[in-house]
């Protein structure tokens, strides 16, 4: 494993890091696609197509801005339930209110309606010439013993990089697309060009996830006494490596592996792991550069802070701490009593 530098203002970000209010309203999304990425049945994707519905009446009453990929999203989803007139309304929404979509909703469009490509929108040109900004979702790698995990972590990944301001290209279109064109299995990219992302979904970014440890319902009377909780309390754990890569030169541009720990009610079942996987997820995009959607857009550039950190839930003696190595972070997991150096209390979500 690689050593990952530590800035030297990483301290201070994290710890000055304040909850920013949502970009866009989501309501469930992240359970119900969790629910349809592992069933993909006919009852999850009414539920996910009901969802999609849901969230664009609200955002399209309100006059703000729907969330990028949910119209293409959806649109893909009623092509699959034989709707391709209103299918296709919504594919064509997605490149009218994102011109950087274009490139990914004319192959869906041809590939999934069997409409000719349609000239794409006069802004594409200048969204193809800014920072980068479309990023592309890779399936995460589960090396984890929980079977499920890559599901539960692939559903909470796009409303933080959507809500820090960039269009994320979405996740079932992206999937189907990725199956028929390319491959699916994202360790097949992790050390080869990422130029047919680029050429296939107009993606500037490849985010990649590797899951190295989720562990989900450790009794937390089991843990020694830096770690003890509520007798009903159960103790979970997750480790997750991030790597963000430009799809046109491969160089890494953000990468960061988070460790969270997080003592929980035992009731909470399912709904505790995506509320974890959401809070690892807003700490490692706590100092992400932000997009143009972003009013904070144009205050940083890449690459941004690589540093390894971990959490512990401020409600039970939860800790911040930070390592110069992967496999620190491993030990320090394994032998809580090393972690007595530079720890500080993590700021709320």
């Amino acid at each position: 494993m690689k050593k990952i530098l530590i800035l030297s203002m990483a301290i201070l970000v994290f710890c000055s890091c304040k909850t920013q209010k949502p970009l866009y309203l989501w309501g469930n999304y992240d359970l119900v696609s969790f629910t349809h990425l592992k069933n993909s049945d006919e009852e999850s994707k009414q539920a996910l197509m009901a969802q999609y519905s849901d969230i664009i009446q609200k955002h399209e009453n309100s006059k703000s801005l729907v969330p990028p990929g949910i119209y293409a999203d959806y649109g893909f989803l009623l092509l699959q339930a034989g709707k391709t007139a209103e299918g296709k309304e919504m594919l064509l929404k997605e490149a009218a209110t994102y011109p950087e979509s274009a490139v990914y909703v004319d192959r869906a469009l041809t590939a999934f309606a069997a409409t000719p490509p349609a000239a794409r929108p006069a802004g594409y040109k200048a969204a193809d010439e800014e920072k980068p900004q479309v990023v592309l979702i890779m399936p995460p790698v589960n090396r984890s013993r929980h079977f499920e995990a890559g599901e539960l972590f692939h559903s909470t990944l796009g409303i933080p990089i959507a809500d820090a301001g960039y269009y994320v290209i979405p996740t079932f279109l992206s999937k189907q697309m990725l199956e028929k064109e390319i491959a699916y299995d994202a360790e097949l990219f992790h050390d080869q060009p990422l130029d047919a992302l680029h050429e296939v979904f107009g993606a500037d970014l490849a985010l990649f996830t590797i899951i190295y440890k989720w562990d989900a319902g450790v009794p937390a009377a089991k843990n020694n006494n830096t770690l003890r909780g509520p007798a009903a309390a159960r103790n979970s754990w997750i480790e997750i490596e991030y790597i963000l890569k430009s799809t046109r030169t491969n160089e890494v541009l953000f990468a960061r592996t988070g460790s969270f720990n997080f003592d929980t009610p035992a009731s909470m079942g399912l709904l505790t792991e995506i509320e974890l996987a959401s809070r690892c997820n807003d700490f490692t995009f706590g100092d992400l550069p932000a997009g143009k959607y972003s009013p904070g857009y144009g205050e940083k550039s890449f690459p941004a802070g690589d540093l390894a950190f971990m959490v512990r839930n401020p409600n039970s003696g939860y800790r911040m701490s930070y390592s110069q190595e992967h496999e620190e972070i491993i030990f320090r997991m394994e032998n809580e009593r090393t972690i007595n150096k530079r720890t500080y209390e993590a700021p709320p979500r």
